[in-house]
This record gives structure tokens, sequence and C-alpha cells, in this order.
């Protein structure tokens, strides 16, 4: 528990698998986490860095990686901070500010999507999602989601292909493109 996953010039990778479980980790820039076959992870922190080189913004992201088989609960995705979900992975509880979760096969439960973005393709899903304060979802061909509010300053983008079903609208936007579905809306007069 406790644990810095170093990036940049330093080792920073970790790999949990066959009962293995990770307890309080900090995924640094440039850092990686691979969760599958059993492994656990819970309460971890991912985050990146941007800096100035020669001129140029230069960032530096901390990486997750949910693999089939691996589960991850209650993980805050902070600023550059990157999760994949693969088909077979689970998360669980994640918060996102300012970072970025990819759910392309796999199934994400109970996300806050506050200053990111949610991207749901390739068999993904995703079930019980809040999306606020300048959050963004986007359900492209092949994802589904499920249960998602969108509050205030939140936003949600229905591509085609995509698939959703309950959507609770206060004061967020809901954008539908052709070939998008949407089924259950139900929006507030703040909408």
């Amino acid at each position: 528990s406790n644990t810095v996953v170093l990036g940049a010039k330093d080792i920073g990778n970790m790999h949990i698998s066959q009962g293995g479980i990770a307890s309080r980790v900090s995924v640094c820039s440039g850092g990686a986490m691979y969760i599958s076959n059993g492994g656990v992870a819970k309460h971890t922190s991912v985050w990146g860095r941007s800096d100035y080189s020669n001129g140029h913004l230069v960032t530096t992201n901390g990486f997750m990686h949910i693999l089939n088989g691996g589960i991850a609960s209650s993980t805050t995705i902070d600023r550059y901070g990157i999760m994949y979900i693969s088909s077979g992975g689970v998360a669980s509880n994640t918060t996102v500010e300012y970072g970025y979760i990819y759910v392309k096969g796999g199934t994400a439960n109970k996300t806050n999507l506050y200053y990111g973005d949610m991207y749901i393709s390739n068999g993904g899903a995703a079930h019980d999602t809040i999306i606020t304060a300048s959050g963004i979802m986007h359900v492209s061909s092949g994802g589904k989601a499920n249960n998602t509010t969108v509050s205030a300053g939140g936003t949600m983008y229905i591509y085609s292909g995509g698939v959703t079903n309950n959507i609770a609208m206060s004061a967020g936007l809901l954008y539908i493109s052709s070939g998008g579905t949407a089924t259950n809306i139900t929006a507030s007069s703040n909408t």
C-alpha cells in the first residue's frame, strides 16, 4: 500500500495479476499499471504532467490498463491521466478529473466524470455514469451507456452506432448524430 509508481526516466511499470492486490498506488507521469487475470487495484491515483521544452508543450501521461480479468475500484484519474479498459476488464467507482477514460470492450461502473473525457466504443459499456462540470462522454460505434445523468456543465455525444438507454438531463447538453440511438430520456426544466 501507499506505493508510488514513478515514470519518465525511472522504472515505472507495475503488473498485477493472478490474485495480486495493489492498494493506494500513485501512478505518476510516464508510469503505467497493468491489471489482468484476477488482479485487483484499489484506491489508485493516475496522473501526468505537462512541461514546455524548446517552446513546445510536452505532455507525459500516467497510464492504467485494465485487461481481461482485471478489476480496478475507487480510482482517481487526474490531470493527464489515462485509464484504458479492454475486453473483460472492469472499473468501478472511478472519478475522472481532467483525465481520460477509454472503454473498449470492457465495463465501467459508477463513473463520476468531471473535467475529463470518456470514450466508449467497440463493445465497451458504461453504467451509472454522472457527467458534470465540463465532463464529456462520447458513445460511438459498438459502445453502450446505461443510466447516465448529465448535470450542469456536462455534455454527452452519441455517434453513429452508439446506443444509450435511460438518460437523465439536468442543465447539461445532449447531441445525437445520425445513426446514434438514445431511449428513455428525461429532462428537467433546467435543461
